[in-house]
Parts: C-alpha cells; structure tokens; sequence
C-alpha cells in the first residue's frame, strides 16, 4: 500500500517526464530510423526540459521568500528582544530614582550643608530620570519603524547603562560624604559641602536630555509604569 502512495504521488509530481520515457520507448520499439528515434527524443524533450525549468524556477522564488520571511521574522524577534531588555532597564532605573529621591530627603531641621547635597542628589536624579525616559521614547519609535535594526537599539541600551551608573555613582558618593560631613566642625560644613557640590557637578554636569516627547519626558508620578 505504501508503494502504491509512493509510486503515485511520484508520477504525479514527474508526470511530464513519464510521458517522455514512454514516448522514448515507443520510437524504440516502432520507428525503423535512427535519425526518427534522434529527432523525436530530441523533439519530446522539449516538454519535460520547459516544464522542469518553469517548475524548478517557481521553487527558487518560493525558497528565496521563505527566506526573506525567515530573515525578516528573525530581526523582529531580535527587536523585540532587544527592546524589553531596554524597558527593563528603564523600570529598574525608574524605581532605583524614585527610592533614592525618598532616602536623600533631609528635614528642615537639619543643617544647610545637609540640605545643600541633599537638593544636588535630587536634581542628578531627575536629569537622570529625564534622560531616561528620553532614551526608552527614542527606542520606543525605532521599534515602529521598518527601517530600523537592532543595531539601532543597542546604543540606547548601553546609554541606559551608563546612566543608571551614572546616579548610582552620584548616590553611594553622597551617603559615603554625609559620614564625613557629620565628622566635620559645624563651621565648616557649609563650605566642605559647597566643595563637594561643585565637583560632582562637574564630574556629573545636571545637563537635561532633549525633548524627545513630552508625554515621555514628564517626571509626575504616572511614570513609575511603562507608558503603554
């Protein structure tokens, strides 16, 4: 039975060139001349010979699309890939600040050097924050985009990176000074903590990102979710 399928789904599929062996055969076994036998093979090729090169032709188109399909199907997974590992960084980051922002709050009652580190800290972290948020729009359109590649999101990943160590950097300085500034005689703190204000502002210039979308660039608190 199954070499009853196997024969027949091979006949089927090589149809054109059952016609011409049996055709050959015929001249074989009926035509007296060699040059009838030569010329009537030649002949009968013709068929099987177009047949082939149109069907074989038609496989080639289908081949190259389903790779282009395949490449094209690969590159979104990859985008998208690429693109939660961005919103993960971005929501990490995004709490990272907004936890920071709650521990480095002075009260009023403490001294105006405290409060000084304390305000820089705040402002680091919402230029950090602001150029995130700018870096996750950026990404977020080049994913919409037809002709963008994952080679145009590994940048904004890396830039992520960069800033999340960044204020994380900022951070650990300024709980590592507030020590030493509590070790500091009081009439030396202000202008210890000015100094120490002045070089992480340098090290770090506050300089804000630039506008990318003011939806995204917001700094209320309906950015601690990923905007959909």
């Amino acid at each position: 039975m199954q070499f009853y399928f196997l024969s027949q789904q091979i006949i089927t599929k090589y149809y054109p060139w059952w016609i011409y062996f049996v055709l050959v055969l015929l001249l074989l076994r009926f035509s007296r001349e060699t040059k009838d036998i030569v010329f009537g093979s030649l002949g009968g090729f013709m068929f099987p010979g177009l047949w082939t090169t149109l069907k074989y032709d038609a496989i080639a188109r289908d081949i190259a699309l389903k790779v282009h399909l395949h490449h094209v199907k690969r590159k979104e997974l990859l985008m998208v890939m690429v693109f939660a590992e961005i919103i993960l960084k971005y929501v990490k980051m995004h709490a990272y600040i907004e936890d920071q922002r709650v521990a480095i709050q002075t009260s009023t009652v403490e001294a105006d050097s405290f409060r000084l580190c304390s305000s820089t800290v705040t402002q680091q972290c919402l230029v950090s924050k602001q150029k995130a948020e700018a870096l996750y729009s950026a990404a977020r359109t080049l994913v919409t985009r037809i002709d963008s590649s994952v080679v145009d999101l590994h940048p904004i990943s890396l830039d992520l990176d960069a800033q999340a160590l960044r204020i994380q950097a900022i951070v650990e300085n300024y709980f590592a000074f507030r020590v030493s500034l509590a070790a500091t005689a009081p009439q030396d703190q202000l202008q210890a903590a000015q100094q120490w204000v002045d070089l992480v502002n340098t090290v770090y210039p506050p300089v804000a990102a630039d506008p990318v979308n003011e939806h995204f660039l917001c700094l209320d608190e309906e950015a601690t979710t990923v905007p959909s």
